[in-house]
């Protein structure tokens, strides 16, 4: 092996999650406790919404059974939160307050 591969140089390199691969984090567990579970939530979240950044994404998108539940987690996670905090200053961001409504079935 040349010297420039030996130790951390030989490492994989890594690569930001996908949707997929942050679904796959959550089905295998991997947001063991709430704040780390909101923070896959919210990223998977926004990796679904990747798609319709560019210029020439459709106005509209199918939403997929796992996004629903998703969101529909991340609403019972935040409003729950919202309803146990002691003081303001725990309380979830208001960006990422969400609502029933906004979930279009």
């Amino acid at each position: 092996m040349p010297p420039e591969q030996v130790g951390w140089a030989a490492s994989p390199a890594l690569a930001p999650l996908d949707e997929a691969g942050v679904q796959q984090a959550l089905a295998e567990g991997l947001g063991s406790f709430p704040e780390l579970e909101l923070e896959l939530r919210v990223l998977r979240w926004w990796r679904g919404n990747d798609a319709f950044r560019c210029g020439d994404a459709p106005i509209g998108h199918p939403t997929s059974p796992e996004a629903l539940a998703n969101m529909e987690r991340f609403i019972e996670m935040t409003t729950t939160a919202t309803k146990t905090c002691c003081s303001s200053a725990e309380a979830p961001a208001p960006a990422l307050a969400a609502s029933p409504r906004s979930l279009r079935r």
